[in-house]
């Protein structure tokens, strides 16, 4: 079960941030931010959604121990990494790759489902992880302090003994 808190953030961030995105893919996407706003340049976002877009980036990478993509290109394809063989265990928890705020506005907007497959920009190139992915780093996040105490010896949940 996620809490509220955790669904809340990564529901706000991954809409907000394809918002964005979307936005930036409009012929005249300029006119519905105004006051001189730029997507591509978050220190000039003076909206409320997108100053707290800003603050639950900055969230996320902070508290939760998501990582900015490093590439400055957003042609540049950046994979996950391999999947472990079945007899080994990672060592490493690699962090969740979210877009830097100035790169919102280059991302390629979603497309609806069923476009032409040479339409699509699913599959390729760098774009936003899904909802589900930022909240499955939140709750690793949210639920880390919890597990450690266990390995340390803290009393089991009730009829876990």
């Amino acid at each position: 079960m996620t809490p509220t808190a955790a669904s809340d953030l990564a529901a706000f961030y991954s809409a907000t941030a394809k918002f964005v995105t979307l936005l930036a893919s409009l012929p005249h996407g300029g006119a519905w931010v105004r006051g001189g706003q730029d997507l591509t340049v978050h220190d000039t976002w003076s909206n409320s959604q997108l100053q707290a877009l800003v603050k639950a980036h900055a969230l996320l990478i902070q508290v939760y121990k998501c990582a900015e993509w490093r590439s400055q290109d957003p042609a540049v394809e950046i994979r996950a990494p391999a999947a472990p063989a079945a007899d080994q265990v990672p060592q490493v928890t690699t962090p969740l790759l979210i877009p830097p705020l100035n790169q919102l506005a280059q991302l390629p907007a979603a497309r609806a489902h069923g476009e032409n497959a040479e339409n699509a920009q699913e599959g390729r190139g760098l774009r936003m992880p899904d909802q589900r992915q930022i909240t499955r780093e939140i709750m690793r996040g949210f639920l880390a302090p919890h597990s450690d105490a266990r390995e340390n010896g803290a009393p089991q949940s009730r009829g876990m003994a």
